[in-house]
């Protein structure tokens, strides 16, 4: 009977690269999708004097 060897330093090492590779195009989307929301909510926002009025406290 064949038993499986351990994973090696190296073998540890480069499932953990293979697993960041996988992950990295995912994280950076969801980066850049909030990064894209604050940018629209700061060209919303008025550039001088009062801050903008909160809508839910329009609804009152």
């Amino acid at each position: 009977m064949i038993r499986p060897q351990p994973l090696g330093q190296v073998d540890r090492l480069e499932a953990f690269a293979g697993l960041a590779r996988g992950l990295a195009p995912d994280f950076n989307n969801v980066l850049m999708a909030i990064l894209g929301n604050i940018n629209l909510v700061a060209l919303a926002a008025p550039s001088a004097g009062e801050p903008a009025p909160c809508p839910a406290w329009s609804r009152r």
